[in-house]
């Protein structure tokens, strides 16, 4: 019986330190997840960049100042190019893309978008925003022009 006991814990015993020695330690792992994080943030970048979102924001602006009489256009479009801050924008969104996609998902989302297809979809992206509520327009730019600090900056579309 105790041979068998030995022999039982001398195997409980080469089991457990083959196991730890498989196991990476913990700096690996933290290691591994920064570096998966990195090479999240860098396809984000990548992503951010062939989308254009920077660009895009802009071509919305333009876009929403066409629901204001002609002779405040340029200047709802001037206060609203100094009031975006496109480089936090442009961070944020790149740590937001990062946080919330898988680094396969980003890929997948950045070789759509890289394609003809992505390209047309892209184009048409600032033009059809404004279509999906039309009755909010109203609405929401008021509450822009109201905010206090917006106060006085344009007045609410016709």
């Amino acid at each position: 019986m105790k041979r068998g006991f030995r022999n039982l814990a001398i195997n409980l015993f080469v089991c457990t330190i083959v196991a730890l020695a498989l196991i990476p330690s913990t700096a690996e792992f933290g290691a591994q997840a920064e570096d998966l994080q990195q090479r999240k943030l860098d396809a984000a970048r990548e992503y951010w960049k062939i989308t254009g979102f920077s660009t895009m924001m802009d071509d919305t602006i333009i876009e929403l100042a066409k629901n204001y009489p002609a002779e405040i256009r340029e200047d709802f479009i001037r206060l609203m190019r100094l009031s975006v801050n496109y480089d936090n924008i442009e961070e944020i969104g790149i740590d937001g893309v990062a946080g919330v996609f898988t680094l396969a998902e980003i890929e997948a989302l950045t070789e759509f978008y890289d394609s003809e297809l992505g390209q047309s979809v892209l184009k048409k992206c600032p033009n059809s925003w404004p279509s999906y509520n039309p009755p909010s327009k109203p609405k929401c730019c008021a509450r822009w022009v109201k905010s206090p600090t917006n106060r006085g900056a344009a007045p609410a579309p016709r």
